[in-house]
């Protein structure tokens, strides 16, 4: 990390921007105790933690409960932030609605658009894929190692569609004809394939970024990543962090970045680990 930055560290306000599923959370069972320490660090020091992840708004919920963790969130990969009210002062040209106790900036297209798009495509692939909403909560376990309780949240999606596939060869004529229709299909790289509209986490990073900027002034932004939807966001950031093998810095133009963190280990012990090395704990 480039030295005049580290040095303002200790000086500047700073947010970080994370992904969750192999980063805050372990990628196999979902734990985060092992950043618990790291949380609570930043949590006496004032740094806002702001998730930017696959994960819908109740999934996020849930973990913004157990960690105590009150900053704005973009869900569904930049589909929309979700801001507590009273956390930023908002300008009525920013196209805002109202959500509980949110207010929420929306990039992506509602659930029920996407599904108009495709609909007469799903009955052709039926036996090719199975939707995940239409899973009994066994088998979103089994298919993605998610406990009980955060399995049944996976199904409540508000900007997004996913599918587990059945047959390799008919999803990839199903992936290319859904792209057809402008929407995105995307994964993490795991079993699971996400259908969205046409936006990624860059677009909302950068919103988040522009309103800490408007409340604070002078602010260091660090994104933590470890899968190439986690690109755009980590773009947009000062201090880029990737976790893992499976971001390429070379092919995805982040080696330019003088103040790039690469760790080796994903999940909560890596997502420790590069926090511990930018802030010299």
């Amino acid at each position: 990390m480039d030295n005049s930055l580290r040095g303002k560290i200790s000086q500047d306000r700073v947010v970080i921007i994370t992904d969750l599923d192999g980063c805050l959370l372990d990628p196999a069972t979902y734990d985060y105790k092992e950043a618990l320490e790291t949380i609570n660090m930043l949590q006496k020091m004032g740094v806002p933690i702001v998730f930017c992840s696959t994960k819908t708004r109740v999934e996020q919920e849930y973990f913004r409960n157990k960690l105590g963790i009150w900053d704005p969130f973009i869900v569904e990969d930049g589909a929309a932030i979700f801001i507590p009210k009273n956390y930023f002062t908002l300008n009525k040209n920013e196209q805002i609605k109202t959500v509980n106790s949110y207010y929420v900036i929306e990039y992506g297209l509602r659930t029920r658009e996407i599904l108009r798009k495709i609909n007469d495509l799903i009955s052709s692939y039926k036996d090719s894929i199975r939707f995940l909403d239409k899973m009994s909560i066994e088998e979103i376990m089994a298919v993605t190692g998610l406990p009980r309780d955060q399995a049944g949240l996976a199904r409540i999606r508000d900007y997004s569609l996913v599918f587990y596939p059945l047959n390799r060869h008919k999803v990839n004529e199903f992936i290319e004809r859904i792209k057809a229709r402008g929407l995105r299909v995307v994964t993490g790289g795991g079993l699971l394939y996400t259908i969205t509209g046409d936006h990624d986490k860059g677009v909302a990073t950068n919103k988040i970024i522009e309103l800490y900027r408007r409340l604070y002034g002078e602010v260091i932004f660090i994104g933590i990543g470890d899968s190439p939807i986690d690109v755009p966001m980590l773009k947009a950031v000062d201090i880029p962090v990737i976790l893992g093998p499976r971001i390429d810095p070379i092919k995805y133009g982040l080696i330019d970045n003088e103040n790039l963190i690469i760790v080796d280990r994903r999940g909560p012990i890596g997502w420790s680990k590069a926090l511990e090395v930018i802030f010299k704990v």
